[in-house]
């Protein structure tokens, strides 16, 4: 009895240190697995954040798109209406220049009408004058 009491304890002992054996390549194992889900999860979690920075990056520059876009329309759109203004002013300016022009001229032929007529008539005078005083002589 003691002989096949030692022989399965020798037995028991086999299978307990192949057991161990076999417990530590499954720990082994299963650290592997866990080092190799973890480092699954830190690319999958890099990679979501660069996706997720690149998604947002985009998204942000289809924003920054449509404001240059909306503001460039705006720009468009004021400067149109200024040069419009701008137009208006000068063809004002230029009628109030043009009604000037016209007044100074019709005060300038005034003028000159009246000079021309004040010297005709003081030459017609003077002719007058000459014309009597040379018959005065002559009688």
């Amino acid at each position: 009895m003691r002989e096949e009491y030692d022989s399965k304890e020798g037995d028991l002992v086999l299978q307990k240190s192949e057991l161990k054996t076999k417990l530590r390549e499954s720990e082994l194992s299963y650290e592997d697995v866990v080092k190799n889900l973890k480092l699954v999860f830190l690319v999958n979690l890099f990679q979501s954040r660069d996706e997720r920075e690149a998604q947002m990056k985009e998204r942000f520059d289809g924003e920054i798109r449509k404001l240059e876009e909306k503001y460039t329309k705006k720009l468009k759109i004021q400067r149109e209406e200024m040069d419009l203004l701008r137009k208006n002013e000068i063809n004002q300016v230029e009628e109030r220049k043009n009604t000037q022009i016209n007044v100074l001229m019709k005060n300038h032929e005034k003028a000159f009408s009246d000079i021309k007529n004040y010297y005709n008539d003081i030459t017609l005078n003077n002719l007058a004058l000459i014309n009597t005083l040379k018959a005065c002589r002559v009688l």
